[in-house]
């Protein structure tokens, strides 16, 4: 037994057939009143039309069974015998009913008859195109939504195998830190939660998120580096992508030198200049580090994401030289 939507479906493809049948008629009829009778019109519309009409729909089942399976020679037969029997009725019809008086009056069936099949070949196969676009374009958006979700459900893990990794740390050196640090990472991840659900949180809520996170590594790093989080402009009734901005300043949290440079820093910023969010992200090095743009999940899967959520419309780059690195992104608001 069919379901409930499927007759729908079926009730609103035969509504929308027979209004494109009338309309068609309507225009036809309108075409060749200026030059026959009101009654005669309308007998050539019936005429044309009633043998017509099962003609096209018996030509789109031929065409979708042998041409579309390049079955040529069942087609073009068939294709000749619709033209010429259901030709011949329109002919005879003609004849019988609208020039009854007049033998001398003919309408050429066959030629009108493979009309109607062109032109509704041609209908058919626009309006498939639309529709296959239509399913490519679904398709596209529900794989790039996957890989998005799956690319932003990394980002939690991979946040809490460090911070869990650094609590450890802060154990062996410091028990009442390491506190403050678990009741800051209970935040972090109520918030890691909260935000995975969506696929837009504002701006305030994404900055106060950077800000613990920042809070909890200074607990660990004490006066082992310089760390600064300058913020400028008006944050307020503005949205980004969840968990966007973080793996920049995790990166270097992770990748920083810390304990053998004296002058160790992490500096972000962020701020709003003509409808564009700024962030940048610098932080030293060791001499003997390799470039961050090599360092797997966080920057590799934010440019993913950029490339997916906002083509053409940002610009990051990453810049390394002997002692720092540096981070530039800039997105459209």
């Amino acid at each position: 037994m069919l379901s409930q939507r499927v007759l729908e479906m079926l009730k609103s493809r035969v509504l929308i057939n027979i209004a494109g049948w009338l309309l068609f008629a309507g225009i036809f009829y309108a075409g060749i009143s200026g030059v026959e009778a009101s009654v005669k019109s309308l007998l050539i519309v019936l005429s044309v039309f009633l043998p017509a009409v099962p003609a096209v729909y018996l030509h789109l089942y031929v065409f979708e069974k042998f041409l579309k399976t390049k079955k040529y020679l069942i087609y073009f037969t068939a294709l000749v015998a619709i033209a010429l029997s259901f030709g011949w009725l329109v002919e005879f019809m003609a004849q019988e009913v609208v020039y009854y008086d007049d033998p001398d009056a003919f309408i050429s069936g066959k030629l009108t008859l493979v009309a109607f099949l062109v032109v509704s070949t041609g209908f058919r196969s626009f309006f498939e195109g639309l529709r296959a676009k239509s399913q490519l374009a679904e398709i596209e958006a529900k794989q790039a939504k996957a890989e998005l979700d799956s690319l932003k459900s990394q980002v939690n893990p991979h946040f809490l195998f460090n911070s869990l990794n650094n609590i450890y740390g802060l154990l062996m050196e410091d028990k009442d830190k390491a506190g403050d640090s678990l009741l800051t990472l209970s935040s972090l991840l109520r918030y890691l939660i909260y935000a995975s659900q969506k696929s837009q949180i504002s701006l305030e809520e994404e900055i106060k998120f950077l800000d613990d996170y920042m809070a909890m590594e200074r607990l660990r790093l004490g006066d082992k580096c310089k760390l600064s989080f300058e913020k400028e402009g008006n944050f307020a009734n503005r949205s980004v992508s969840p968990f966007l901005l973080i793996p920049f300043v995790e990166n270097a949290f992770k990748h920083g030198s810390f304990a053998t440079v004296g002058d160790s820093f992490i500096v972000v910023r962020l701020s709003i200049q003509d409808e564009r969010l700024h962030f940048t992200v610098r932080n030293s090095v060791k001499s003997t580090v390799h470039s961050h743009a090599s360092s797997g999940t966080g920057i590799a899967n934010v440019k993913r994401r950029l490339e997916l959520l906002m083509p053409g419309k940002y610009r990051l780059e990453t810049v390394r030289d002997v002692s720092e690195f540096n981070v530039n992104l800039e997105l459209e608001l």
